[in-house]
């Protein structure tokens, strides 16, 4: 699988603003996009992650959620995420990286220091490393990896880095403050 876009395009329609293209072995065949019920055009798709077993989940520039790629009926989907209270949430921030260990095992992670996780029960916002959203973002996500999925780092635009040690903690501890650009950690 490859993602991208052009976020500048000039028309929201333009097919060049959403491109999932999937590659069989012998050549890249375009996907359609999802469809978000209160936007009617198209829009980035920033990062993806294909597991071992071709599970493939994918980020947006438009959404907090994430989109999966459902095999059985051949199209993406976006995905439900749930706030502690098991509220439906998918707005208020944007996601930038995922990365994934076992298909149950997934973080996509975007602005507001906001990472996402997906295991056995379903999808939850498991940190917000800045205030609410409603006002400009500094702490953006951009990209998360880990070794194993007991030690994942986070980083983001300003080189904060952030790490998370689950035989420890469930909290993401803050191992570089930043004050340059990083984009990147793997």
């Amino acid at each position: 699988w490859a993602v991208g876009g052009n976020g500048a395009a000039a028309d929201v329609s333009d097919p060049t603003r959403s491109v999932l293209l999937h590659f069989n072995g012998t050549a890249w065949t375009p996907t359609t996009p999802p469809t978000v019920s209160s936007w009617d055009g198209l829009y980035t798709m920033v990062d993806v992650w294909v597991s071992s077993t071709g599970a493939a989940h994918a980020v947006t520039d438009l959404s907090g959620a994430p989109v999966w790629w459902n095999a059985a009926a051949q199209k993406w989907e976006f995905a439900a995420v749930t706030n502690a209270t098991g509220g439906e949430i998918n707005w208020g921030y944007h996601l930038n990286g995922i990365f994934r260990f076992p298909d149950t095992d997934i973080l996509p992670l975007g602005t507001y220091g906001t990472v996402l996780r997906r295991d056995a029960t379903g999808w939850k916002i498991t940190a917000q490393l800045e205030a609410a959203p409603g006002s400009t973002s500094y702490n953006l996500l951009q990209d998360v990896w880990g070794p194993n999925a007991d030690s994942v780092f986070a980083c983001g635009n300003s080189g904060q880095i952030y790490r998370l040690r689950r035989s420890v903690s469930a909290v993401w501890e803050l191992v570089n403050a930043g004050g340059g650009i990083l984009d990147g950690y793997d």
